[in-house]
Order: structure tokens, then sequence, then C-alpha cells
């Protein structure tokens, strides 16, 4: 027997002794009329409708035992809860709760996977969507390559907001992302931060006498180049100024680059590869590196083809991608995209990048 069913017994049949008038208004309310299926306890101005007469039940039956009841002498003038019988409280406070915890889950959902440099940002930017659609949007954040494994598992993610445009690239390739909702949000930028060593740019890195200098690195963090862009950037940058092989045994690898960040900016590292918006949130002045191709961090959103909220998914991209949101990326440090720019070519990924990556926060980079 459902709880609503039982609530309609209790109310038919239990209460008929404590007050006519409120068997009256009980009948009255529970009738097939008003309640023809559980859901119509939840169901907007109905819903509404139920809690109302179920209030004004009570009321009538605490009138009805407040006038028949025979005058008492006490001296106490507090009110007394023996107006209110213990089975009638029993029957509405019960209702109520689940009229109001049940309405409360009935909100649209959509579940987004996002990189971990994008979480803050896009929490931030995406509440007057919420507002506007009538819909809450669970950010389920990570590394790019792990969301993107995540998602070829059957992960139920309506959309996917990726660090790069590899993955979404390859998942619509594999059929799971809708081709025609693929598009860049956003194109992030790479910061060289230290905890210790305000002053570290990587203008200083790339000079020649890097590794005589006192700041000259024990412990660098980045994030695990083989399931985040970031880290992927941060390797690339390394190796084209000739200090990967110095550096590589050095490393701290970050699972994303959110944990990268964390270790750096606790000072468990000399210096780590982060993103620029992480220094922005914090109010941190960002130290930035020019990467040789100014695309490498063009972040790519696409709408996962199982999706039951397509529609409201596409429309989130379209969100973002609209001038007056690429304006607020840009000061929370990102590169903007205009939506007539040319198409990025998509990058292919080893064939061994599909598998889980197997590293931990401590193993040396290959």
């Amino acid at each position: 027997m459902t709880l609503v069913k039982v609530i309609k017994k209790k109310l038919l049949l239990g209460l008929s002794a404590n007050s006519g008038e409120f068997q009256r208004n009980g009948n009255s309310l529970l009738s097939d009329n008003y309640l023809r299926n559980d859901n119509d306890l939840c169901n907007g101005k109905q819903g509404f409708m139920v809690i109302k007469a179920l209030i004004s039940a009570l009321a009538h039956a605490s009138a009805s035992l407040k006038a028949t009841r025979p005058k008492q002498r006490t001296l106490s003038t507090k009110p007394t809860a023996s107006l209110l019988p213990a089975t009638v409280l029993g029957v509405i406070l019960p209702l109520l709760t689940v009229f109001v915890a049940t309405h409360a889950t009935a909100q649209t959902v959509l579940r987004a996977a996002v990189a971990s440099n994008f979480t803050a940002s896009a929490q931030q930017l995406a509440k007057p969507f919420e507002q506007t659609h009538k819909v809450k949007i669970h950010w389920i954040s990570g590394a790019s390559g792990g969301l993107y494994q995540q998602i070829r598992h059957g992960a139920p993610f309506d959309v996917f907001f990726s660090a790069d445009k590899e993955r979404p690239a390859r998942l619509v390739n594999e059929g799971f992302v809708d081709a025609a909702t693929l598009a860049p949000y956003a194109i992030g930028q790479l910061a060289i931060y230290s905890a210790n060593n305000a002053s570290l740019t990587a203008n200083d890195l790339a000079t020649s006498d890097v590794l005589s200098k006192p700041f000259a690195a024990k412990r660098i963090a980045l994030a695990n180049p083989d399931t985040a862009p970031y880290g992927k950037a941060a390797k690339s940058w390394l190796e084209k100024q000739g200090l990967w092989q110095h550096y590589r045994t050095k490393v701290i690898v970050g699972s994303n680059v959110s944990q990268t960040f964390q270790q750096t900016h606790s000072g468990a590292v000399d210096f780590g590869f982060v993103a620029v918006s992480q220094l922005i949130a914090h109010n941190i002045t960002a130290s930035k590196i020019t990467l040789d191709d100014q695309y490498m961090l063009s972040q790519y959103a696409g709408v996962v083809t199982r999706s039951k909220q397509q529609a409201l998914a596409k429309q989130l991209i379209a969100y973002f991608r609209a001038p007056a949101q690429q304006s607020k990326l840009e000061a929370l440090g990102y590169l903007p995209v205009t939506l007539t720019a040319k198409t990025l070519p998509a990058q292919t990924l080893p064939a061994q990048q599909n598998k889980a990556s197997t590293w931990n926060s401590t193993k040396e980079l290959p």
C-alpha cells in the first residue's frame, strides 16, 4: 500500500472519533476526484489545493474540539497541544513533508561533465541559465580524458564540456556525442605558478641558466599529460624549452589541473603548471605561458547522444558561446571564441590513450 493510500485510510477511518467536521472535510478532500493517483499529490496547483484543504480541515477539527471540550481551570495561560490530537498531526505533518520533498525533487536536472579547469567558471556563469530554464545543473568535474572514458562506459551525462577538442571529437566518431552539437566554447590559457616564489615567470624558466638559479626546482607539478589537456600543454612547452629531460624525474603528476593547483598552492612543490582561470579565481597574478599553437587549449563541448535532455543541453552550449558569456569568460581567464571562427582541426589521440590511465600522483612520466 502506497504512502498516499495509507494517509487516505487514516483520514477516512481513523479520525472520525476525533471530529465529525474533520471527517467530512477529509472525505471531500481525499475523494477520487482529488487524488486519482499518487503523483497527483505533487502536480502543481492541485497539490497545493490538497495541502490547503488539509490545513482547512485541521482548523475545523481544532475549532470543533475546542467548542465541545469542557472548560478546565488551569494555572497556565500557555496554549495546550491537546487541542490538536496527535492522530491528526501524525497524518498532516507526514503528508506535508512528502508533498514538499517530492515537489522539490521534481525539478529538471541536467548532468554536465566538465573539465576541472572550467568547473568554477561554469557554476558561476550558469546561474542565470538555471533560473531562466528552471533547471538544476549537476556539474561533474574531472580530467577530460577521465570523463571521456566515463561517457564511453555509459555514465549518465547530458553534455560534455572538455578542455580540448580531441576527446569530444573521438566521442563523435564513436557515436557517443552528436556531431551537430560539437562546438568550441572557450580557449584556455596555461600559466606557471609558485606559491613559494611569486616573482617566478615563464621567461625565468626559459633562460639558459635556469638550472643554476636559486629557485631551481626540486619538485614541480603538472596534470597527467595522457588525460589532462593542460598537462599535455605543459609537457609540450617544457620540451620546447629543452627542459623536459631535466624536470621529468621531478614531476608530481596530478589527476587533473585542479589537483595540480592544490599541490602547487599548498607549497608542496616548487612550481606548477595551472590554468590562468584558477589563478584569477584566487586573486593571484597570473604568469601566462605563450604556447606555439594558440588553439592548443581550445575547449569544446557536445551533447551526449543518449541524453534525454538534448534540447536543453544544446541551449546550454549556445548560452556559453553567446557574446555576453564570452565577454565574462575573457575576464575569468579564457580567450573568447567567435561564432564565425574557422573550425579547428581535430587532433588524433594515440591508440593507447583509449585505455584508462594508470598514473598515480607521484609516478614519473616517460
